[in-house]
Order: structure tokens, then sequence, then C-alpha cells
């Protein structure tokens, strides 16, 4: 056999060359394949998606690194393009095709280095395998939108675990960019009523918690939702946010640094109008967190005590006033019953506490004495208890092994700040999911982008260039 560098074994560059002809050849007869069928079924889809897949093969072994940035690129702007359903033939197409240009790409990364098998990949084979498994006993097959996150997730994550050093920063810098246009809008929408756009609705009730507090506050107010269509998702997407933007804020060299301050303000005004609680509340431990890391030793049990005293006795003072706005919204009452239904439905049978009802394969008939609502449940509001029910402990374990260890090493005094940025923003997302579940939603991806940004850093992609020497004294000395 004919090893490299010997005589008559191909250069690289040759070698290249005949891939990228491969890759358009094979990408032409793709298309040609689906004009034929399109123009037999009348179905424009398979032209579009033959158009993604055309692009990416393309991309992907003519210019890897233009690839994977419009790779990133194409996450965050799908988003935009899914608020405008008139522009596009069928829900979801848009997400979908995103998770076509994703693949390709993200096979691409693969064939050119490697593929970094990890616990994500191990948690979505699971998934994948558990919606397998149950489609075939004879459950109902959760259709291809329901799969979109999964793929979109495994890709994002997979293709951010092995970036580069330029391109970690433009992830990062693009999705604080990202978060800050979904911030305005939300606060555009909560202050003037525009814009909404399709599927999505203007929510004026009862939702401020802070207007039963706080004399001149009324408790009626008009949720932001950015361009999701919950405002519990845009308040997800914050909780991600802020903790990135705060360490880049304290970070940051002197020139950014009022920018970034701006930002962050931006970017806490529009977690405050989504009006969701669970965000407000990852958003402080993530905060939180933050500030106890960088502290000293003596500070940190200072300021844990401090915190401690802090919360008890706000509560002490205000508890008649919470009491009022839960007895009045009856949202803590309705998913402590919900999350009640749904575990003791898994206690029952063994092998589902095992390996759950399958993904996205539970619905709760909501009419029982603890759960008064009509209609179905999709959503347990509680990630946790979402895995558990549809994954089974088994799922719930592997998605533990596959997030907490590098969010933990991200979390160590002695890592660099962007490591630190980047684990707290994953903290604030899964705490304000302790009581919603964006996580197999849209939000959710960009959690898992930032996961495999963070475990990129951690193996030394984002180092930046300097001699080799002993580590960094503090994070303020890196570059933002």
């Amino acid at each position: 056999m004919t090893q490299l560098g010997e005589p008559g074994a191909p250069a690289p560059a040759a070698r290249l060359r005949r891939g990228a002809l491969l890759g358009v050849l094979a990408s032409v007869a793709t298309m040609a394949a689906a004009v034929v069928l399109a123009s037999e079924t009348g179905r424009i889809e398979l032209v579009l998606g033959a158009m993604v897949v055309f692009l990416g093969a393309t991309i992907a072994v003519v210019a890897p690194h233009l690839g994977t940035m419009t790779a990133f690129a194409a996450l965050f702007l799908a988003q935009f393009a899914a608020a405008l359903p008139l522009l596009r033939p069928t829900e979801n197409n848009y997400q979908a095709y995103t998770a076509g240009l994703l693949l390709t790409l993200y096979a691409g990364v693969v064939v050119r280095r490697g593929l970094r098998f990890s616990a994500v990949h191990l948690f979505f084979l699971f998934l994948l395998a558990s919606v397998v498994v149950y489609a075939l006993g004879g459950a109902d097959f959760v259709g291809y939108a329901v799969l979109v996150v999964p793929v979109l997730a495994v890709c994002s994550y997979g293709l951010a675990r092995s970036a580069e050093a330029d391109e970690l920063r433009f992830v990062v810098w693009a999705f604080l960019a990202f978060a800050g246009v979904e911030a305005a809008l939300g606060i555009l929408q909560s202050i003037a009523g525009w814009p909404y756009f399709e599927l999505q609705y203007s929510m004026t009730t009862e939702r401020d918690p802070l207007g039963f507090i706080v004399g001149f506050l009324s408790p009626f107010a008009r949720n932001g939702l950015g361009t999701f269509p919950h405002f519990n998702a845009l308040g997800a997407l914050l909780s991600l946010a802020i903790p990135i933007a705060f360490v880049k804020s304290l970070d940051a060299p002197k020139r950014f640094r009022e920018p970034i301050h701006w930002l962050l303000v931006l970017l806490v005004a529009g977690a405050y109008v989504s009006y969701s609680r669970g965000a407000w509340l990852g958003c402080l431990v993530g905060v939180l967190l933050v500030v106890i890391v960088r502290a000293t030793r003596r500070r940190r049990t200072a300021i844990a005590a401090w915190t401690t005293i802090s919360i008890l006795a706000v509560t002490a003072v205000l508890w008649p006033l919470i009491e009022s706005y839960y007895l009045t919204t009856q949202n803590l009452t309705i998913r402590l019953g919900t999350w009640s239904e749904a575990l003791g439905r898994i206690a029952e049978e063994p092998f589902r506490l095992l390996l759950g009802f399958g993904y996205s394969s539970f619905h709760l008939e909501a009419t029982s004495d603890q759960v008064v609502l009509p209609g179905q449940l999709e959503s347990l509001h509680s990630w946790p208890v979402q895995v558990t029910v549809e994954l089974g402990l088994a799922g719930l374990a592997l998605f533990l092994l596959a997030v907490l260890p590098p969010v933990v090493r991200g979390c160590h005094r002695s890592r660099p700040g962007r490591e630190l940025a980047v684990a707290a923003g994953v903290v604030g997302f899964l705490v304000s999911q302790l009581f919603d579940n964006s996580l197999f939603g849209g939000v959710g991806v960009f959690m898992f982008l930032l996961l495999g940004v963070l475990q990129a850093l951690q193996s030394g992609a984002g180092e930046p260039d300097r001699e080799p020497g002993p580590p960094l004294a503090t994070a303020s000395q890196e570059p933002p």
C-alpha cells in the first residue's frame, strides 16, 4: 500500500482538491435528484433542502474555516427567520434547513478533524435510541419537527467543541449580540406593544411579581418575547447571556468596558420585561456564582453569609405579599401538582423509571385532583422532571454526566475568566429551567453550543497566542 510521503502518494493539496471535486459532484447530483422529485411531487421543500446540502458540502470541502463560521451565523439568523412564518412554506422549515446545513458542515469537520466523542454525544445517542425503540414498539413517531432541536443541539455542540480560537471568540460575541437584539425586541414589545411576530401573542396579565411588592408598580404587564413564541424562552436565553456579559464587563480592557456595561444593562432590562421568575433566579445565581468564585476565601464566607441572611430577612418581611402573589397566580401550585403526578406515573413501573416514556412522548392529561388545567400538558416546566419522565433515571444520569464535569471545572478559581463566564451562563440557564423547560426548545440549542465552547476552551483551543509560561495571574488580564 502506498503511504503518504512515499513516491506516488497524492499530496495533501491534491487530496483536498480531489475531495472538493467529489463533494461538489455529489452535491450537484443531490440537487438534480431533488429537482426531479420536486417536479414529480410538487414539494419545493426537497429543492430547498438539497440547496442547503449543496451549500454545506461545497463550503465544508472548499473553505472549512468559512464553513464553521457560516454554521454559527446561520444558527443565530435562523431564529429571526423563524419569527416570519409567512416567508416559509411550512412551520419549522427554517430550523430544519439550518439543522441540515449544520449536519453537513459538522460531517465535514468530523472528516477533517476527527470525531471528539464525549458524554454529550452519548446522551443524544441515548435520546435517539429512545425515539427509535419506542417507535418500533408501536408508539407514535415524534416526527421530524421534534427531532430538529436535538440535531441542532448536537451539531452546534460538535462544531463548537472542534472550533479554533478565533471561531470560539466569534461564537461568544455573536451570541451576546444576538441576546442583545432579542432583549431590545422584548423591551419594545413590553413598553410599546410592538413588534410582535406571527405565532406570538401579546400577553398582559398579572405577570410582574414586583407589582405585588412595590407600591408604585402595577402587577399588570405585557410580556416581552423577542422572536420566541413564549416569554419564558426569552428569559431562558438571557439567563444564559447575563452571567457571560457580567464576566466580560469585569475582564474587558478599559476601552471596551463601557459598551459591555451598556450591553449588560440591556440584557438585564430584557430579562426583567420577560417577567420570567425562573429566569430572574437563574440570572442572580449565575452572577452570584461569579462573585463567589472571584472572591478570596474569607470574602466567600462573608458573601455566602450575607446572601443567606438577606434572603431570609427579605422573605420574612415580604412573606405576606409573596404568598398573595403565588395564591393569585397559582403558578407554583400547578407546577408542584404536575411534577407529583408525572413522577408518580413513572414510579409505578420499574422499566419506565429506568428508561422513561420516550423523548417527547409523555403527555399528561390534566384532569387529576392535583392538576386543574384543560387538555394535555406536554411540558412539565422543569428540566430534571422532564428528562426523568421522558428518558428515565438513565437519561438523567447521562445528561448530568455530559454537563456537570465541564461546568464544575470551569467554576474552579484557577480557571481563566472566559471559562468561568460560559460555565456561569450554563448554571444560570439550568437554574432558570428548574421551573420551565426550554432545554429541548430553541434556547436549549444555545446552551449546548456554549457547552461545546466551554469544553473547547478547557482543551486549550481558546488559549491566547503567547510564549509558554506560568498561567495568567488573574482573569482580568485576559483579552475580551
